[in-house]
């Protein structure tokens, strides 16, 4: 299947919109035919002439030769909108008769087009100035970005409230459970997804993980540090309900609905871990999270090893994890860069932990990666080579 075009309307578009230097290989008044005959090789078998004057090009295709920003400005073109013929034939391309504009993919196909831009941010750990510039960059290349969140918005940094008062602002934004997020939901809500073994009351989260920073989560929402000295020292359940009173309802359902794992067609988003040598599958995650505790603790708490990284996945998507800084993994390359290995991408740059530490965003589509320092300053790097999986 692919995008059904005319053929001057295609043209007419490209010389009024886009930059002529993308495509400096349009000369005055090219066909489509001798574009693709002379100077892109690469879209040879993906156009086919249906008719006089109609394109068929293939999507993927179209979005390499033009570029991620390009081609979704082709596809917001008004003049170049798809109209389904019906809802039981929405995925034919037909000509309407009252003009000369071809039939373009119809409306769920464009909207899911729309949204196929997904820049998977890693963990935020309570650090406001790289999420906020981060975002803005993403935002300033990517108008529509889809952003897609792996968890652990909270503790260590200074500023967790923000952090997800910001968070909860976002339009086109959805967020998985980080292990961070899973202990504070146990502690203010009393429940959690994955209880772990070493802390199976809130009282026992909330003291192991004061070292971990949950006093600055507590401070950021307005928390006394003497309150916090005074609730360890005796940790019962209502002294912890009367520590975490200041915790807004709206904060307190963010973290409750949290889901363990976001899935797409080719993609699966998850916090810290699964199992390199089990399906990935949407059922699969389903049947296993329900049924395995194995897997529950693995997908909150687990690590990958250098191995794993570097092998084989028995996945048939690619899988996007935060959790453990890549620093401590032999494959780091010395700074603090998002770790790419066949069929996953490690995200967890430190934002927190160090003062070279970085926020990373990485780009499902296209393997850009843009970075923030805690200053705020950004990095961006060239797209990633992708292992064979």
């Amino acid at each position: 299947m692919g995008f059904l075009f005319d053929e001057e309307q295609f043209t007419s578009f490209v010389h009024r919109d886009l930059r002529r230097e993308r495509l400096n290989c349009f000369d005055a008044n090219p066909s489509f035919a001798s574009i693709a005959s002379n100077a892109f090789p690469a879209l040879r078998g993906a156009a086919l002439i249906r008719g006089r004057g109609d394109l068929r090009i293939d999507p993927t295709v179209l979005k390499t030769v033009l570029g991620i920003a390009d081609f979704l400005s082709v596809i917001r073109d008004p003049h170049l909108t798809a109209r389904a013929r019906s809802a039981a034939d929405r995925n034919r391309f037909s000509r309407q008769s009252d003009n000369r504009t071809s039939c373009y993919p119809p409306r769920a196909l464009q909207s899911r087009l729309l949204s196929a831009v997904r820049w998977i941010v890693g963990d935020i750990h309570g650090m406001i100035r790289p999420l906020e510039a981060l975002v803005r960059a993403v935002k300033l290349r990517d108008s529509d970005a889809r952003l897609i969140f792996v968890g652990d918005y909270v503790n260590r940094g200074p500023d967790s409230k923000r952090v997800v008062d910001f968070l909860l602002s976002l339009n086109r934004a959805q967020f998985i459970r980080g292990n961070h997020d899973d202990v504070f939901d146990h502690v203010v809500n009393g429940v959690c997804f994955e209880v772990h073994p070493d802390m199976v009351t809130p009282a026992a989260t909330f003291l192991t993980f004061l070292q971990f920073g949950l006093d600055h989560t507590l401070t950021s929402y307005g928390v006394d540090l003497i309150d916090i000295a005074e609730t360890a020292r005796k940790p019962s359940e209502r002294n912890l309900r009367e520590l975490t009173a200041p915790i807004s309802p709206r904060h307190r359902q963010f973290f409750r609905g949290l889901p363990a794992v976001i899935d797409e067609p080719d993609l699966f988003v998850a916090h810290a871990k699964w199992d390199v040598d089990e399906p990935a599958e949407e059922s699969d995650f389903m049947s296993a999270l329900a049924t395995d505790p194995r897997h529950r603790h693995a997908i909150m708490w687990g690590r990958f090893t250098d191995a794993e990284i570097r092998r084989k996945k028995r996945w048939r998507r690619r899988g996007f994890f935060g959790h453990t800084p890549v620093s401590i993994y032999a494959t780091h390359r010395g700074e603090h860069v998002p770790i790419v290995g066949p069929g996953i991408v490690l995200l967890d740059t430190a934002a927190a932990l160090s003062v070279a530490g970085r926020l990373s965003a990485y780009c499902a589509e296209d393997d850009r990666i843009i970075q923030s320092d805690r200053f705020g300053e950004i990095i961006e790097h060239p797209p990633q080579a992708r292992p064979q999986q």
